[in-house]
């Protein structure tokens, strides 16, 4: 059995001066920028890992795809898993995509930002659709 390390994360208020006013959006932030600095696997607890995630650890960052009936959604990008190498180019792009935060907005950060930069960017990120 691999040992598990942990690191206290301060919470985040603010991002690049604006104030994160909403619980999910702090959240959001927060996994990226860890992913960004040390690498690894997100998982949102309402996720249940079926499969080895080996095969898609050999790309720098890993979205799934919103495929839900609600016709907005359908096709954004979705951080319920998100697997990246430290240092990952798409991560620090999204990173820097919250320097236009719109806290009024659910998935304007968390999904239309990291989907927007994929279509500019497909070589920076793999989107895979079964998960």
């Amino acid at each position: 059995m691999v040992p598990m390390e942990y690191e206290h994360y301060p919470l985040i208020t603010t991002i690049f001066g604006q104030r994160i006013t909403q619980l999910a959006h702090r959240s959001d932030v927060a996994r990226i920028d860890v992913i960004r600095k040390y690498g690894g696997i997100y998982l949102d607890f309402d996720v249940v890992v079926l499969k080895s995630f080996d095969p898609l650890r050999r790309y720098d960052c890993v979205l799934g795809v919103e495929t839900g009936a609600k016709l907005d959604t359908n096709g954004v990008t979705n951080a319920g898993v998100l697997i990246g190498k430290k240092n990952a180019t798409f991560l620090n792009m999204w990173y820097e995509g919250y320097r236009k935060y719109i806290g009024k907005s659910w998935l304007y950060n968390a999904g239309f930002v990291p989907t927007d930069i994929f279509s500019q960017h497909p070589e920076r990120l793999h989107v895979e659709h079964s998960m």
